[in-house]
């Protein structure tokens, strides 16, 4: 039966620092420096602050429904029926989320490393790690996460140190030169990327103890937030905006720049490790849409789910974008009101009508 283990608070932040960190360290100082140019960093700042923000919503929910999902507590709150469809909807969009993501990686492999290999080998292999993990329970895919995070760390500080050498501070002058609406639009996407906190929602009924949530959750949004705000004030001191702009993967040429007693090709660890992370990030993914989709129909065998979903992430990625050039659209246009819509919009709307209902009851009590 899914979900019949428990993970620990420190588990859960390490799986979320993983989760938040290595999409957004892949594309934000591109999309930020177009944005925002030389405040850049900036931007970052703000999303961090919206994450949090979502973050105190969703433990809020979790809290006034102990040990619920979701799933649970929006039949509760809307009805049956309208609670199932919400949390159905949930479930299209972590598996949109998912097939995003896995897009981006073949996308990243294809351009950067491997451009001859058909890019449904690489969605066939990510899904089969994924579903394995998912086989295993969250806590395995939590240990996987404790695994990765210290060379993590180790490799992003790579990234924030060594390149200091070459950069030059003054290109992060003058502050706001675009103005206050270009930071702020320069943090829509990055805010996007902080809120994919809200797997919380399913995942917080699994934590033995969820009053650890709200702080192992702000330690995971800040470390996160600070690593990428390095990294992207770091690049655009190193490359300058206007080309920060427009490199692609800005974190991969930064990686590049960097060299340590005469040895190069430092990229290849940082790519191993941004790959591993991204396992972990699609096994998580993976995970809350079985897990979803388990207690939304009230399921005991998880392999049909497992199997069904997997054929759905190996095949749709390639349907919904057909060529890498349709990914940087579908990040910018499409992505961010709808992500808006799932990550901070519902989950305020469903806070707020429980704090009204609750009230109702204590009237007629």
């Amino acid at each position: 039966m899914i979900a019949s283990q428990k993970i620990s608070g420190t588990q859960i932040a390490t799986l979320l620092f993983i989760f938040l960190v290595i999409t957004a360290l892949m594309i934000t100082s591109e999309i930020t420096a177009d944005k925002a140019g030389e405040s850049a960093w900036i931007s970052i700042v703000l999303s961090m602050i919206v994450g949090l923000i979502e973050l105190g919503i969703i433990y809020n929910l979790g809290m006034r429904f102990p040990r619920k999902t979701l799933s649970q507590y929006s039949e509760i709150l809307l009805g049956k029926t309208l609670g199932k469809i919400l949390s159905f909807a949930y479930v299209v969009f972590f598996m949109a989320l998912s097939i995003f993501v896995s897009r981006l990686f073949t996308s990243f492999i294809t351009v950067n490393l491997m451009p001859e290999t058909p890019t449904i080998v690489f969605y066939f292999f990510l899904t089969l790690m994924g579903a394995y993990a998912v086989s295993k329970e969250i806590e395995v895919i939590a240990r996987m996460a404790q695994f990765i995070l210290p060379i993590a760390v180790f490799a992003l500080s790579f990234l924030v140190i060594f390149p200091i050498l070459n950069a030059d501070f003054s290109q992060l002058l003058p502050l706001f030169d675009k103005g206050v609406s270009a930071v702020l639009r320069g943090s829509l996407v990055p805010s996007v990327f902080f809120g994919e906190i809200i797997i919380l929602v399913f995942l917080m009924p699994l934590v033995n103890k969820p009053q650890e949530v709200l702080k192992k959750g702000c330690y995971s949004i800040v470390a996160a937030g600070l690593f990428i705000t390095l990294i992207t004030a770091i690049t655009v001191a190193v490359f300058g905006p206007e080309q920060t702009r427009s490199l692609a993967y800005p974190f991969l040429h930064l990686a590049k720049a960097i060299k340590i007693l005469g040895i190069q090709r430092l990229e290849y660890f940082v790519i191993f490790i941004w790959v591993s992370g991204l396992v972990v990030k699609i096994a998580v993914l993976y995970y809350v849409e079985c897990f979803a989709l388990v207690k939304l129909f009230s399921l005991r065998d998880k392999r049909i789910v497992i199997l069904i979903v997997g054929i759905m992430q190996v095949f749709l990625p390639n349907y919904l974008f057909k060529t890498p050039f349709q990914v940087a659209p579908f990040i910018n246009i499409f992505w961010p009101p709808v992500a808006f819509l799932f990550e901070l919009v519902i989950p305020l709307g469903l806070l707020f009508l429980a704090i009204i209902k609750r009230k109702k009851v204590r009237r007629l009590d």
